[in-house]
């Protein structure tokens, strides 16, 4: 028995509502909700505080996903996904997510699908152009600081002169 545990196989989870029930949005937009049916969860030996029980308990959680078959992510959001998380995504394609921030299983579990939501929700976000007042308020910072980072040379430039002996 122990030596199943030891062995951190893919479970693949099979546990969830019936498809009539999974909430939609009319306009294909992302609504939050995680299918874990189509998500590959795997349990490791965690890192980090725990003593004895961090060498005994698989707490870590490791979650991955296929992005370009999850159909419940929006279309356009899963090219932006493979853009934005590239470093995160493996040569077949799979998002991976793991967390270690607890000692508890589910938890860890809760925290890899809040990270999924968040890269999602992200990935539809649509990009907005700046207003000309935003490149204008941009301009005026940019001459600001720059105006600030020669006042302080010159304060430096006169501190130095200051100290030379004729």
């Amino acid at each position: 028995m122990h030596h199943i545990v030891q062995n951190a196989l893919f479970i693949k989870l099979s546990y969830v509502t019936n498809e009539t029930f999974l909430p939609q949005a009319e306009d294909g937009a992302f609504t939050g909700f995680i299918p874990l049916r189509e998500l590959e969860v795997k349990h490791l030996r965690g890192s980090g505080p725990g003593g004895q029980n961090v060498n005994k308990v698989n707490t870590k959680v490791e979650v991955r996903f296929h992005v370009e078959t999850a159909e419940w992510v929006p279309k356009e959001a899963r090219y932006v996904l493979l853009q934005q998380e590239k470093n995160r995504i493996n040569k077949e394609g799979y998002l991976i997510v793991s967390s270690d921030k607890t000692r508890k299983q589910l938890l860890n579990q809760a925290d890899c699908l809040e990270k999924i939501r968040q890269m999602v929700r992200l990935a539809c976000t649509p990009d907005v152009e700046p207003s000309q007042d935003d490149f204008r308020i941009m301009s005026l910072k940019k001459e600001k600081a720059r105006q600030e980072i020669l006042r302080e040379k010159k304060r430096h430039s006169l501190k130095k002169s200051d100290r030379v002996k004729f």
